[in-house]
């Protein structure tokens, strides 16, 4: 065999590879402990979008001043985030604190086939 044909196949099937592959982005959603329900739901479709898309959301609670010393605060706010976006995701682990926020990263479900075959039917 030809040592530049067989370089040449090597290269091609690297490029289809690449080409195939899906790349994950990690998107933020930073929320404050006093948010108000309406910016709450904002955030909520914002990252509904972000999953559908096949995307990773990353949950960012930013504690200010005082806020530190009600830490549950947050927590209950992220479990609630979780809660309102269980159908198109779960969470990877639970909360952890980073300094002044409280981080956690929820991950896109895996597709599932929702069509029937005709046997089923």
């Amino acid at each position: 065999m030809d040592y530049g044909k067989f370089r040449f196949e090597r290269e091609k099937k690297k490029k289809e590879a690449k080409k195939n592959q899906q790349k994950v982005e990690i998107k933020e959603v930073q929320l404050s402990c006093k948010i108000e329900q309406n910016d709450f739901n904002t955030k909520v479709n914002n990252a509904r979008r972000f999953l559908t898309a096949g995307n990773k959301v990353k949950v960012l609670v930013v504690f200010k001043g005082r806020q530190m010393a009600h830490q549950e605060v947050g927590l209950h706010l992220i479990e609630q985030f979780e809660q309102a976006l269980s159908d198109l995701g779960g969470a990877d682990k639970r909360p952890a604190m980073e300094g002044r926020s409280m981080t956690l990263l929820i991950s896109p479900l895996k597709p599932t086939n929702k069509t029937q075959s005709p046997k089923q039917q």
